[in-house]
C-alpha cells in the first residue's frame, strides 16, 4: 500500500524539516506585530499578508464570518458568501436576533404569547390569547406549558424531554436540538428519526453518533464545533435543509453520510486528524463547498457532486494527491480556490464547463499538471507559485471575463502559457489585465 509509505516519507520530511529550521530560523510572514496586515513581503518569498500561510490564524486573515454582534444575523443578507443567511448560518448561533423565546418567568412587555397560559407569570402587556388556564394546571415551577401540555396528575415536565408526555409528540421533532451525549440520542430515537431545527453535536463527553444512526432529516444546519468526536456516520440521514459544518474537532478521523442526497453548503475546515470525508449521494450544492486545512485528509468523496452554486475551495489539505473525489462537477457559480495541498500531484477536473468566478490554483508544490479538459469559461484565472508545474491543459478555454496572470511557475514553458493566451483571445476574449511573466 502506498498510503503508509507515503505517510512514513512525510512525517521523517517533517522532522528533517523541523531540525533544519531550528538551526536556521527563516523570516517568517507574521513574526512581528502588524506584519499580516501591512502589505509588504516581509520574508521575501513572493506572498504578503494574508495571502501568505504564515498568517494562518492572524485574527487579521480569519475566514469571514456572519456577524453575532449587531445586525447581521438579522439583516436578511449573505453576509459571509456562504449561501446562507442570518439565523440559518450557524456562525450566527447564540445571536440575540436567533434566540428562542420559551416565556418562563419572563415579563416579556409587548409579548401576546398567544395559547401560552403561564398563569402567575406577570407578563405586563400579555394578553394570553387563548389561554384556558383550566382546572388542575397549576403552573408549578417546572412546568413548561408547551401547546399540548395536559398538565396530568404526576407530571411535573422534567426529566427526559423526548419521553414527556407533554413533548411535541409526532415525528418530526419540532426546535433545534443539541446532543452532548449517547443517551440523549438514544433517548431521540426511541421517539423520533427527523429534526425540523438546527441540530449541534457538542462538548467532550461524545466519541461517535451511532446511537443517532436513526436520524433520517434535519431541516437547518448541522454542526459539530470542537467535541470529541472520532467520527461521525450518520446512515439514514439523507436530508440536510442547510449546511453541514464541521470545524476544530482535533480527534475526528471520519465522516461518512452514506446516504445524504440533498444539502444546502458543506463547511469542514481545522479537523486536524480527519483522514476521510464521503459523502458520494449529493448531486447539488446550492450554496458553497469548503474544505479547509484538514491536514491529514486523503480520501474525499463527493463522487457524485456535479453542481455548486457558490465558490468551492480546497485549502491546506496538505497529504490530498487529487481531485478524483469531486471530479464529476460540471458547473461551478462561483470561484475554484485550490492552494497549498502541498502533496497534489496533478488537477484533473474532466467534466467541469464553466466557473462563475475566479479560476484561482497556487502554492502546490508537488503539482506537475493542470488539465481542464471540458472547461469553456471562467471569471479570471490565476496559475500561480507551481514550482514543478510542467503542464497546462485548457483545449476548450474560450473566455475570461477577468483577469489572465499565470506567473511564478518556474518550469512551465512560457509557450504554454502564451498559447493558451492566444487561444482565448481568438476564441471569446479577456476582458481584465494580462500578465505571464516568471515562467521557464
Amino acid at each position: 500500500m502506498a498510503r503508509p509509505m507515503r505517510r512514513l516519507c512525510l512525517a521523517a520530511s517533517a522532522a528533517l524539516f523541523g531540525l533544519l529550521a531550528a538551526n536556521c530560523m527563516p523570516a517568517t510572514e507574521g513574526r512581528q506585530a502588524g506584519e499580516c496586515e501591512d502589505l509588504a513581503d516581509n520574508d521575501g518569498d513572493g506572498l504578503y499578508d494574508c495571502s501568505d500561510p504564515d498568517c494562518y490564524g492572524s485574527p487579521r486573515c480569519a475566514p469571514a464570518a456572519e456577524a453575532a454582534e449587531g445586525d447581521q444575523c438579522a439583516d436578511g443578507d449573505d453576509n459571509d458568501g456562504d449561501g446562507l443567511l442570518d439565523c440559518d448560518d450557524p456562525d450566527c448561533f447564540g445571536a440575540a436576533a436567533c434566540a428562542e423565546d420559551d416565556d418562563t418567568g419572563d415579563d416579556d412587555t409587548g409579548d401576546d404569547d398567544t395559547g401560552d397560559d403561564d398563569t402567575g407569570d406577570d407578563d405586563t402587556g400579555d394578553d394570553d390569547t387563548g389561554d384556558d388556564d383550566s382546572a388542575g394546571d397549576d403552573d408549578s415551577a417546572g412546568d413548561d406549558d408547551s401547546a399540548g401540555d395536559d398538565d396530568s396528575a404526576g407530571d411535573d415536565d422534567t426529566g427526559d424531554p423526548f419521553g414527556d408526555d407533554d413533548s411535541s409528540g409526532g415525528d418530526p421533532w419540532s426546535g433545534d436540538v443539541t446532543f452532548t451525549d449517547a443517551a440523549a440520542m438514544t433517548s431521540f430515537c426511541n421517539h423520533y428519526t427527523q429534526i425540523d431545527g438546527h441540530v449541534i453535536l457538542s462538548g467532550g463527553a461524545l466519541s461517535d453518533t451511532s446511537a443517532l444512526s436513526c436520524l433520517s432529516a434535519v431541516t437547518g444546519n448541522l454542526s459539530a464545533l470542537s467535541t470529541s468526536l472520532q467520527s461521525i456516520n450518520l446512515p439514514s440521514l439523507d436530508s440536510i435543509g442547510g449546511a453541514l459544518s464541521v470545524s476544530a474537532n482535533a480527534e475526528l478521523i471520519s465522516i461518512s453520510l452514506p446516504a445524504l442526497a440533498a444539502i444546502q453548503s458543506v463547511d469542514l475546515q481545522l479537523n486536524q486528524r480527519l483522514v476521510s470525508i464521503h459523502l458520494p449521494g449529493v448531486t447539488q450544492v446550492p450554496g458553497s463547498v469548503s474544505i479547509f486545512y484538514n491536514p491529514s485528509l486523503d480520501d474525499l468523496d463527493l463522487g457524485a457532486l456535479t453542481t455548486v452554486g457558490a465558490y468551492v475551495t480546497l485549502y491546506g489539505n496538505f497529504v490530498l494527491a487529487d481531485l478524483s473525489g469531486i471530479d464529476s462537477i460540471t458547473s461551478i457559480g462561483g470561484d475554484l480556490y485550490i492552494s497549498f495541498n502541498g502533496y497534489m500531484l496533478s488537477v484533473a477536473l474532466p467534466e467541469l464547463v464553466t466557473i462563475g468566478g475566479s479560476l484561482d490554483m497556487s502554492h502546490g508544490a508537488l503539482t506537475t499538471g493542470i488539465t481542464l479538459a471540458s472547461l469553456t469559461s471562467c471569471g479570471g484565472l490565476f496559475i500561480r507559485n507551481l514550482d514543478l508545474l510542467t503542464q497546462l491543459s485548457l483545449p476548450q478555454l474560450a473566455g475570461v471575463a477577468g483577469d489572465f496572470i499565470i506567473k511564478d511557475n518556474i518550469n512551465l514553458p512560457s509557450s504554454q502559457a502564451e498559447a493558451l493566451r492566444d487561444q482565448v483571445l481568438a476564441a471569446g476574449g479577456i476582458t481584465g489585465t494580462i500578465s505571464i511573466e516568471f515562467n521557464q
